[in-house]
C-alpha cells in the first residue's frame, strides 16, 4: 500500500491571525462573541481569556429569529495554536488562555464544524465545558469533526433534544480527555 499523503485527521496546523483575548475584561460573565442574527458564519478566529462563553448562539423571541442556521468552523477557541502531530495536553485550571466555556449553543440549526477537515474547530482547555446546548430553541444543531479536548466540563453537553452530534458519514467526533 502506499503511503497516506492526504491524511484527513491533520488540519489544524495553521496559523490563525485574528486573535480575540477577553482576559483583560473585568468580571466574569462576559462573551467573546454573542451572535443575535441568523445565517451568520464565524472562522478563522482565536478566541481567548473570556469569563463566559467565547461563542454564545443566542436565541430570539421566536424559532425564526436569533442565532438560527449558524456556522461555526475553523477556530481555535481556549488555545491559540495547535499540532495533530504532538500531544497537546491542557489543564484547563493552568490554562491563561481558557474561557469559561467554549461554544454555548440556545438557538436552532446551527453547524459547528463541518465535514471536510478544514471545517474543524480546535476546542480546548476551558474552565467549563467545550460545547454547551441548552434551552427551548437549543435543537436541531449539529456539532461534527470537531478537536474537543481537555476541557473542564464536559466535551460536548446536550441539554436540548433534537441535536445531531458527529456525522452521518462514520466520523467521529474527537472527545478524549474531557
Amino acid at each position: 500500500l502506499a503511503p497516506d499523503t492526504d491524511d484527513d485527521q491533520e488540519t489544524d496546523i495553521a496559523v490563525v491571525l485574528i486573535q480575540l483575548d477577553g482576559s483583560q475584561i473585568t468580571g466574569s460573565d462576559q462573551n467573546g462573541l454573542e451572535v443575535q442574527a441568523p445565517d451568520c458564519t464565524i472562522d478563522g478566529l482565536v478566541l481567548t481569556g473570556f469569563g463566559d462563553a467565547a461563542i454564545a448562539l443566542e436565541p430570539g423571541s421566536s424559532q425564526a429569529t436569533g442565532a438560527t442556521g449558524d456556522t461555526v468552523w475553523g477556530n481555535f477557541i481556549g488555545v491559540n495554536q495547535f499540532s495533530p502531530h504532538t500531544k497537546n495536553l491542557i489543564a484547563p485550571a493552568n490554562n491563561p488562555n481558557a474561557n469559561g466555556v467554549g461554544i454555548e449553543i440556545e438557538s436552532s440549526n446551527n453547524l459547528v464544524g463541518g465535514t471536510v477537515p478544514w471545517d474543524r474547530n480546535v476546542i480546548q482547555g476551558n474552565h467549563d465545558g467545550g460545547v454547551i446546548i441548552e434551552g427551548t430553541q437549543g435543537t436541531g444543531n449539529t456539532i461534527a469533526s470537531d478537536f474537543i479536548l481537555d476541557n473542564g466540563g464536559d466535551g460536548v453537553l446536550v441539554l436540548s433534544s433534537g441535536n445531531h452530534i458527529g456525522q452521518a458519514s462514520g466520523s467521529q467526533l474527537a472527545g478524549g480527555g474531557n
